[in-house]
This record gives C-alpha cells, sequence and structure tokens, in this order.
C-alpha cells in the first residue's frame, strides 16, 4: 500500500461520513472516488459500492429508536412506507443492473452512471427551487399577515 493509497482511504470514511449525516449512503460518491483515486474499473467500483449498504445499516440501526422532529414524539424518524415503496423497485434495478454488468462494457456503464446522476441532479435542482419558491411565499403571507 501506497501513502497515497492511506491518504485516500481517510478521503473515503469521510466522504461517507458526511453522506450519512445528510442520511444518504453515499454509493454514488464511491464509484468516481474508487476509479479515481484506486484505478479500479467500473465494474470493481459497482460491486465496490454495494458494500456500501453496511453504511446505511449503521445508520438505521442506531437512529432506530429516533423520534421524527414533526411528530411530537410519536412517530419514528424512517418513513417505513416510502421505503415499502422503494423497496420492489431497488430490488428490480439491482437485478437488472447485475444481468447488465455482465453484457456492457465499462466505458457504457460510466456513461449511463453519468447520465443516471445528472438526471437525479436536475430532478433534485428543480424539486429545490420548487419547495423553496413554496417556502418563501409562505414566509411573505406570515409576514403580511403580522403585526408590525
Amino acid at each position: 500500500m501506497s501513502k497515497n493509497e492511506f491518504g485516500y482511504y481517510f478521503i473515503i470514511i469521510f466522504f461517507m461520513a458526511f453522506s450519512n449525516v445528510g442520511s444518504l449512503i453515499g454509493g454514488g460518491m464511491i464509484i468516481p472516488i474508487m476509479m479515481g483515486m484506486f484505478r479500479f474499473d467500473a465494474k470493481e467500483a459497482v460491486a465496490l459500492q454495494n458494500s456500501t449498504f453496511i453504511a446505511g445499516l449503521a445508520r438505521y440501526i442506531m437512529q432506530s429508536r429516533d423520534s421524527h422532529p414533526l411528530k411530537n414524539g410519536a412517530g419514528v424518524l424512517s418513513d417505513y412506507g416510502l421505503s415499502s415503496t422503494m423497496l420492489p423497485g431497488a430490488v428490480i434495478g439491482v437485478t437488472l443492473g447485475s444481468l447488465v454488468s455482465r453484457i456492457l462494457p465499462g466505458p457504457v456503464i460510466i456513461f449511463l452512471f453519468i447520465a443516471c446522476a445528472c438526471l437525479t441532479a436536475l430532478v433534485a435542482l428543480r424539486n429545490f427551487f420548487k419547495i423553496r419558491k413554496t417556502e418563501n411565499a409562505v414566509v411573505q403571507v406570515q409576514q403580511a399577515i403580522a403585526p408590525s
């Protein structure tokens, strides 16, 4: 192991911790890190990304007793309805992804990864601006109603 690789491990730990704070598992960050820093090919990086499931499981166990801040202690932090809705899609996606990864070459997999990441970012930004606009409108109404 070189000195650079030793430093890279700390970078990975930092990114994984940072993503877990934001309630993400961090698989989308680990793939480019593995390919750029450790010179993994696309198939190896995607396969290694699946190990980030452990980080998500650890976060779930640590937060299993926390209550939802908006439900006055009555509800759990995890949204099981959303999880139940997303689980079939995740299982289908993993199954299809493992089949496609055996067929497609690495550059095509990377292109598809980048396309999916860009699409996800665009949808997230659109939703962010929509929510921000709604919240600003609510704040303006509250300020207009509040006595000066």
